[in-house]
Formats: C-alpha cells, structure tokens, sequence
C-alpha cells in the first residue's frame, strides 16, 4: 500500500505561494489546496467568500493587469497570523483608455 504524505504548510509559506503561484502566475485551481473552503475576505471596499469568489477576483485582476507583479517586501508570521507588506506593480488594460504602468501597495493580514 502506498501511503503519500501531505507536509501542512505553514501561514506563512501558504502566503507566499498564494502571491506568487496564484495571482502572479495565475495559477488558480492551487487556491484550493492553499485556502480553507469557507475562505473569507474583507476590505473597506468589498468581501468575498469561498474559494470560487477568490478565483474570480484574481481572474478579473489578471484581465484588467495581464503582466502583474506581486512581491511581498516584508512577512512576519506570528502563531496562526501572517502579515504581508506587499507591492504589486503591473500595466491596467483597461477598454477605451490608455494603458497605464501600475505600482500599489498593501498591508495585508491573513489568519489560518
């Protein structure tokens, strides 16, 4: 019998591969082994719920940036709390207007 083992990642090694393989790479069927599926997310401006939201997020963000760059410049990870300092810079597509070279920051919190 073959027995495979699943080494837990911890909060802050899941965070980095979100950034990195999800939104930069686009690779959105990870999301599902990397969140929880209840996964919720809060902002001043919006809230999403579940994995399938999150993908959908990062879908319309890829399309709107097809070139994006995330890159966390600071993570400190306390117990089951992860706090990312991150700067995504990319060119917004946007139909009927001048495509524009992006720099944003974020300070984001995540607890698994």
């Amino acid at each position: 019998m073959n027995t495979i083992e699943t080494r837990r990642l911890s909060p802050a090694e899941t965070v980095r591969r979100l950034l990195g393989e999800v939104l930069n790479c686009g690779n959105l069927e990870l999301a599902h082994e990397l969140l929880h599926p209840e996964y919720r997310y809060e902002s001043p401006t919006e809230t999403m719920n579940g994995v399938a939201e999150f993908q959908e997020f990062v879908a319309a963000l890829r399309a709107a940036f097809p070139d994006p760059h995330v890159a966390i410049e600071s993570i400190v990870a306390i117990d089951s709390r992860t706090s990312t300092k991150v700067r995504v810079t990319g060119t917004l597509e946007v139909a009927g207007r001048e495509h524009e070279y992006v720099r944003l920051l974020f300070i984001q919190t995540y607890r698994f």
